[in-house]
């Protein structure tokens, strides 16, 4: 019976061929655009794509980030030394278009070998499923255009929403007083502030 090869083993063969393997397919998504879907199911711990780009200093990434971030550069440590995998040049290499995903999506993970980023499978994987992993950042566009768009729809849920200053006026206008204009939310707020004082001192027998 044939020794199955080890998962890094794998990886290294791609990586010295220069091409992706096949089972991979583009997918266009809503909130985040193209992203990397698996056209036949996947096992735990099984090699599945290599992120390829430049290889570049730490510096050298660290100034291209100042000049202008793309979201496609992976900083990671080699052999005591962090360096920089550039992959923002357009190519039709796949791993760069694999997409972050929340702790509950994610089914993938970046792995360094022998210098090189690999991306390997933490689950089962299912035919057509997105390829997810941790992109190790706490912002991403489409996920803040995601909380907006939930926070928009629960606001027009709540038809009982208002506004303090709101209540105020209609309250005021509720008494017919002669200046509503007059009573605004922070003279309100220093009259209670002060009435309450008083009741306070009153209540303690305070000499005012």
């Amino acid at each position: 019976m044939r020794k199955r090869s080890k998962p890094e083993n794998i990886a290294m063969e791609w990586i010295l061929r220069q091409d992706d393997p096949p089972g991979f397919r583009i997918e266009k998504f809503p909130d985040k655009g193209r992203g990397v879907v698996t056209t036949t199911r996947r096992q735990q711990g099984e090699f599945l794509l290599v992120y390829r780009g430049e290889t570049i200093s730490e510096e050298e990434g660290e100034r291209r980030e100042k000049d202008g971030g793309s979201g496609y550069r992976f900083f990671f440590k080699f052999k005591g030394k962090t360096i920089c995998i550039d992959a923002t040049a357009e190519t039709s290499m796949l791993g760069r278009l694999v997409n972050h995903g929340s702790k509950r999506e994610r089914n993938c993970k970046m792995k360094e070998v022998n210098g090189h980023l690999c991306l390997f499978a933490i689950s089962d994987i299912l035919e057509e499923e997105e390829l997810l992993y941790d992109y190790g950042l706490t912002e991403l566009p489409w996920e803040k255009q995601k909380m907006n768009v939930k926070v928009q729809e629960k606001l027009k849920g709540e038809s009982n929403y208002k506004r303090g200053s709101d209540c105020i006026r209609r309250t005021v206008n509720s008494c017919h007083l002669q200046c509503p204009e007059r009573i605004t939310s922070t003279k309100l707020r220093k009259y209670l502030a002060t009435v309450s004082q008083v009741r306070y001192n009153l209540r303690h027998c305070v000499d005012l």
